[in-house]
């Protein structure tokens, strides 16, 4: 009896977590993407991709 009720929880837990595992697929596909290109994008020398805050935008 105790392993029914495992196997429910562990089935429920599955069908809740679809959806998730969807919207996490889907964003490590677009992040994959956007380094990508920013990588692509460095070797090409079009873009510096810089942490300094922007001191024109401060102002």
């Amino acid at each position: 009896m105790g392993k029914d009720r495992e196997a429910g929880e562990a089935g429920g837990a599955g069908e809740a977590g679809g959806e998730e595992t969807v919207a996490i697929g889907v964003n490590s596909n677009i992040r994959m993407i956007i380094i990508i290109i920013i990588s692509r994008l460095k070797e090409l020398d079009y873009a510096k991709v810089s942490i300094e805050p922007n001191p024109e935008r401060l102002e």
